[in-house]
C-alpha cells in the first residue's frame, strides 16, 4: 500500500474533454516543482537544458495524470516535452468545440433564471473560465453589463439603480446584490 500516490487533480480522459483544465493544472504543478522547463523541447540551435532527472519526474507526473488508455497509447514516449507536444496536438483542437458551446452558454445566461445570486455567480465564472482557457477573456464591465441586462422584467428599476451606482468591478456588484 505504500506505493499508492494520490492524484493532485483528475486524470486526462481518453476523449480529452478535460484537456484545457488538465493542461493548466499540469503547468501550475510542474512550475511549483521547478520542472516545467521539461515540457519545452529544445531546438538544434538551442538544445533543451532539462536534466534527465527532471525529464523523468515530469514524464512520470504526466503519465500519472493520464487515463490508462492514453498511457498505453503513448507508452513509447520517453521525453516529457515530446509527450506534452503530442497531447497538445491531439487535444488542443477541442477548444474549437468547447469555445462555441461556452459562447452559446454566455449568450443564454440570464440572472433572472437563477434562484440565488451565488448560483448565478458560480455559473458565470465557470463560463468565463472556459472562455479564458480557450483564449477569450471577459472583462468586469462585460460581466456587469451581462448581469444587469438580464434581470427579470419586474426588476428593471433595480437594474437601473445598480447601473446608476456606476460599478466598475463585478465583485462589487455581486456583493451589492
Amino acid at each position: 500500500m505504500t506505493g499508492i500516490v494520490s492524484r493532485e487533480f483528475p486524470e486526462l480522459t481518453q476523449d480529452g474533454l478535460n484537456y484545457l483544465t488538465w493542461a493548466s493544472d499540469v503547468e501550475i504543478v510542474l512550475e511549483g516543482r521547478c520542472i516545467k522547463d521539461a515540457l519545452i523541447a529544445g531546438t538544434p540551435t538551442a538544445p533543451s537544458k532539462t536534466i534527465p532527472a527532471d525529464n523523468a519526474k515530469a514524464l512520470h507526473f504526466l503519465r500519472h495524470h493520464m487515463c490508462e488508455t492514453l498511457k498505453n497509447e503513448y507508452m513509447a514516449e520517453r521525453s516529457a516535452s515530446a509527450l506534452w507536444t503530442a497531447l497538445n496536438k491531439r487535444f488542443y483542437r477541442l477548444k474549437y468545440t468547447i469555445q462555441p458551446q461556452a459562447e452559446a452558454d454566455w449568450i443564454r445566461l440570464r440572472f433572472a433564471d437563477f434562484k440565488t445570486v451565488g448560483e448565478y455567480n458560480s455559473r458565470l465564472h465557470r463560463i468565463c473560465t472556459i472562455l479564458q482557457l480557450c483564449g477569450t477573456s471577459t472583462t468586469d464591465q462585460q460581466k456587469i453589463d451581462k448581469t444587469l441586462s438580464t434581470f427579470h422584467p419586474d426588476n428593471i428599476q433595480s437594474s437601473r439603480n445598480f447601473r446608476q451606482e456606476g460599478f466598475t468591478e463585478y465583485a462589487a456588484l455581486i456583493d451589492a446584490l
